[in-house]
């Protein structure tokens, strides 16, 4: 499926950058409230920076009343998130369970919805077994196709296991299935659900050098690293994905990673040039734009507001336009 083309009204670094998370933590919207404000973003002057709205497959019922608010030429275009659960016993089964829903959905909409990508995440049974794992993360991409399909691991409280699901993963790429990639939790409800910066440093390091892309999630509402408010570390979005862009295009080292992502000063960043650059260290708007389209896909995120008015108060995005009196 063909990406949305590049918004040249926004940096390449931030195209489509937001996946809309507003049904889960800490915002927990209803799902009439979210799917109404994820059609509100898509007429602001920002909406260049807005990806998919986030819902699960086996929500998608709900959607219905509202499919009004879409159509052909701008429909609602969905990231279905597809759990291993009750219905489901590993992540194989379960992106086949979303892509049958999802097809069904998608056909009874006319036209008015788009389910872009599938989303699950690897249940203990399948990191504890490694044949297991290969054999569903195999099943999710067959499923999934010609979607890409996002297995998250769990890079803070397993580390080990999941860079060695990480491998699994380039090896089923390998087999015939690229659109098979892996997705990376950043934050969650208290400091055991933040990976380290060298967890973190290793994962894009490791991801660039197995040429497998990646989506995030959780905890990056903020674009520059900062101290939560129970006194640990929450990962900036600016961070992380200048951080991949630097390393997809310079194959840079995982300690030169770590110092990007634990950077706090904005000066150090620039996007002048419709690129990155850090520190001396750059890539062109043509190789972030290649970067975020083909490595460092986008980050989940329960607000839209929170990131883009931080990158105004930053300068790097315009003001919204003020209404009308």
């Amino acid at each position: 499926m063909e990406s949305p083309r590049p918004d040249p009204s926004v940096p390449a670094l931030f195209d489509r950058l937001v996946d809309y998370a507003g049904l889960f933590p800490p915002a927990s919207l209803p799902l009439a409230e979210a799917v109404v404000e994820y059609r509100a973003l898509l007429d602001r002057s920002d909406a260049g920076l807005l990806g998919r709205f986030i819902v699960p497959a086996s929500r998608l019922d709900e959607l219905t009343v509202f499919l009004r608010l879409f159509s052909v030429s701008r429909p609602l275009r969905l990231a279905l998130l597809a759990p291993p659960g009750p219905h489901a016993p590993d992540m194989g089964a379960a992106v086949a369970y979303a892509r049958v829903t999802g097809d069904a959905f998608v056909d009874a909409a006319g036209g008015r919805v788009r389910i872009e990508c599938f989303e699950t995440r690897a249940s203990e049974r399948e990191l504890d077994v490694p044949a297991t794992l290969a054999a569903s993360l195999r099943r999710a991409a067959e499923s999934a196709a010609p979607r890409p399909v996002y297995a998250e691991l769990p890079f803070a409280r397993r580390p080990e296991d999941a860079f060695a699901a990480l491998e699994r993963i380039a090896d089923v790429r390998a087999e015939g299935h690229p659109l098979l990639a892996a997705k990376v939790r950043c934050g969650g409800e208290g400091p055991d659900d933040v990976p380290s910066t060298a967890t973190l440093a290793r994962f894009l390091a490791r991801c660039a050098a197995l040429d497998i892309p990646f989506k995030a999630t959780a905890g990056l509402h903020h674009p520059l690293r900062h101290e939560r408010t129970d006194g640990g570390t929450a990962h900036g979005f600016l961070n992380v994905f200048a951080a991949a862009v630097l390393a997809r295009s310079g194959r840079l080292d995982p300690a030169t990673i770590a110092r990007v992502i634990e950077e706090r000063d904005p000066a150090a960043f620039s996007l002048s040039d419709g690129g990155i650059s850090w520190q001396g260290r750059s890539a062109s708007a043509d190789a972030t734009a290649l970067a975020r389209s083909g490595f460092a896909h986008a980050f989940g995120s329960c607000s839209f507001d929170e990131p883009t008015d931080d990158l105004r108060a930053l300068g790097w995005l315009d003001p919204l336009p003020v209404p009308a009196a």
